[in-house]
């Protein structure tokens, strides 16, 4: 057995508080060993470098339940964290560049792993390893790769979901037969259209670069199973790329985020509203842009006027009152769970919501809306939704308390957050509403 001094010097450490070292020891090691690989894959985007490391390895973290972040960091934060100087020195080394001309202390971006009772940072571009927790303790050199046998690295021949940056994340001969969920990244390769065009029963899509809509790939293909497309990032979709949408009839859950849905780009929305799916959508969730011109209030309310819909959950946001009162003139007579948060309504929900008829509604979010609490109150009491029982709202109390970093440094003050227990109490008794936080 090769003896590994690093690993030796941990498995001492650790077992002065009772933890066996194994779970971190494996765990470490693999960050070490394919971190800088996930990093240079990724662009040096460390935040996707840590996504692609947590579903390449997802059997082996699960195995020892280990939770993946990023953090930056720099000397002073570590320097209040308590560690030594020598082990800041032995861990940053010479991989924090600054930012701009005459930054003496520059941030790294690492890598944080959490273990249970084990803390530690990884930083990509030197392999060092520093534990924050049970104790400060730096390992400047490579632990061993430790076998998990229950753990398997090989993917499923047949998976039932795929999470693809580029073609290196596409096992060799798989069979896409059986996908179901398919999220793809930010370009487009050769094996992609012969995959697309295998998985007949895929069911979720997810599209990060719209592009790959008008890039041909999705030429001919009906997607006569696709239930749900979500487009993240939305920014530059086209009504060229609506036309490959509108042919996925099946579609029943269709969520839109991005600057590309601004409120002057209504080709888009009109061509979308003009799918056979439209009107048989069960969730939907658009976000608006709010630096776009004033809305076209006659294209908007053709989205909606003297329409029947069959949603149950409708998430619309940076909607002005104008707006919602527009898409009142459909008929949701399914809707279940209304999402108003983040439309900065203020004294304008009672406004938002006239001509609003939702028999069947139960859950009504109010979140971000900067409502004071006295318009809460007024609201729970007066409203003509029948089944509401739920309302997500956030309200502060009069207390101050500091806003502190990761690392215990007070970054600002501002008033605590009432609970949920108190809002109900409060502002709500009586009317028989409760407070959700999902």
């Amino acid at each position: 057995m090769t003896i590994n001094p690093h690993a030796d010097a941990l498995r001492e450490l650790l077992a002065i508080v009772d933890i066996d070292a194994s779970a971190t020891i494996a765990v470490l090691g693999l960050a070490q060993r394919e971190l800088p690989k996930a990093l240079a894959t990724c662009g040096g985007d460390l935040i996707k470098a840590r996504f692609r490391l947590a579903q390449t390895w997802r059997c082996e973290l699960a195995h020892c339940a280990a939770r993946l972040n990023t953090r930056s960091v720099n000397r002073q934060a570590l320097r209040k964290q308590g560690v030594a100087a020598a082990l800041i020195d032995g861990f940053i080394g010479d991989s924090a560049r600054p930012q701009y001309a005459g930054e003496s202390d520059p941030f790294v971006d690492v890598l944080r792993i959490d273990l249970g009772e084990v803390s530690a940072l990884v930083n990509p571009h030197n392999s060092g390893c520093l534990l924050t927790a049970p104790d400060h303790f730096l390992i400047d050199g490579l632990l061993p790769e430790i076998e998990l046998p229950d753990a398997s690295r090989t993917p499923p021949s047949r998976p039932r979901s795929l999470r693809l940056s580029g073609p290196a994340d596409l096992p060799d001969g798989v069979d896409a037969s059986a996908l179901q969920s398919l999220e793809l990244g930010s370009g487009e390769f050769d094996a992609l259209p012969k995959l697309l065009a295998s998985a007949r029963d895929l069911r979720h899509l997810r599209i990060h670069h719209v592009g790959l809509l008008g890039s041909g790939i999705f030429d001919g293909l009906k997607m006569h199973a696709l239930e749900r497309l979500d487009l993240p990032d939305a920014a530059g979709l086209t009504v060229d790329h609506c036309s490959r949408i509108r042919d996925w009839h099946a579609i029943r859950a269709l969520c839109i985020h991005g600057p590309g849905l601004t409120h002057s780009n209504f080709d888009v929305l009109t061509a979308l509203s003009g799918a056979p799916f439209w009107t048989q959508l069960v969730e939907l969730d658009l976000l608006m842009h709010t630096s776009g011109k004033t809305l076209d209030t006659a294209r908007w309310d053709e989205l909606w006027a003297d329409r029947e819909f069959a949603l149950e959950s409708l998430q619309l946001r940076f909607i002005e009152s104008s707006g919602w009162r527009a898409v009142w003139r459909a008929r949701m007579p399914r809707l279940r769970r209304l999402s108003m948060a983040g439309t900065d309504l203020r004294d304008q929900l009672r406004s938002a919501l006239e001509g609003a008829s939702l028999p069947h509604l139960e859950l009504l979010d109010l979140r971000d809306n900067s409502l004071s609490p006295e318009a809460v109150r007024d609201f729970a009491q007066t409203h003509r939704f029948p089944s509401l029982r739920r309302i997500g709202i956030k309200l502060n109390s009069e207390l101050m308390e500091d806003y502190c970093d990761w690392n215990g440094a007070v970054v600002g003050r501002g008033p605590i957050p009432l609970t949920a227990s108190e809002i109900e109490a409060t502002w709500l008794a009586g009317t028989g509403l409760r407070v959700f936080d999902d």
